[in-house]
């Protein structure tokens, strides 16, 4: 893949294991039989094109949950929770990352990617019942009771460069 990272590239692929549908931002929404996944891809990372998912398969599930941190009234300082949400979850053997979303400072995603693909509702319900307990408010989560959501993908060539659909460590530094 043209100008595409090493991390990068093993990355990708991991998000769309359970990926039937996908949009390109500007041109529409496809299945993996009607445009090539690998394409989209390559066009996402170098930053000609944006690529959003939808995570759930036919079957219901999912092989990456999201959880959403974004600033609001409720939400005050959206990293430090999605950081004590990350840490809570690797209490439980669930590891995380933290992504700048695209909105920047004050829009994060916490990813959490399943090592097989896991039925959605069930886990989303729980990660949303953990933010209730930890914080008092309800967290968005991606698959949502919604169904069908798209989720721009990270790690978005240009984008990248504006420090933004990166992953961040604990301080909030790219990685």
């Amino acid at each position: 893949l043209d100008g595409v990272t090493g991390v990068q590239t093993c990355a990708l692929p991991i998000f769309c294991k359970t990926v039937d549908y996908f949009q390109i931002e500007g041109r529409g929404k496809y299945s993996k039989g009607e445009f090539p996944l690998d394409d989209a891809l390559r066009e996402h990372l170098n930053g000609e094109s944006t690529v959003l998912v939808n995570p759930l398969s036919h079957a219901g599930e999912t092989a990456f949950t999201v959880v959403r941190f974004d600033v609001s009234e409720m939400m005050g300082h959206p990293f430090s929770k999605a950081r004590k949400f990350s840490e809570e979850l690797k209490n439980y053997g669930i590891p995380s990352s933290i992504e700048v979303a695209e909105g920047g400072k004050g829009h994060y995603h916490l990813w959490i990617f399943h090592e097989e693909p896991v039925v959605a509702w069930p886990f989303s319900e729980s990660l949303i019942q953990m933010g209730k307990k930890l914080f008092g408010i309800l967290l968005e989560t991606v698959p949502s009771i919604r169904g069908e959501e798209y989720l721009p993908l990270p790690l978005q060539g240009e984008s990248m460069l504006l420090q933004r659909r990166v992953f961040v460590n604990a301080v909030g530094k790219m990685i």
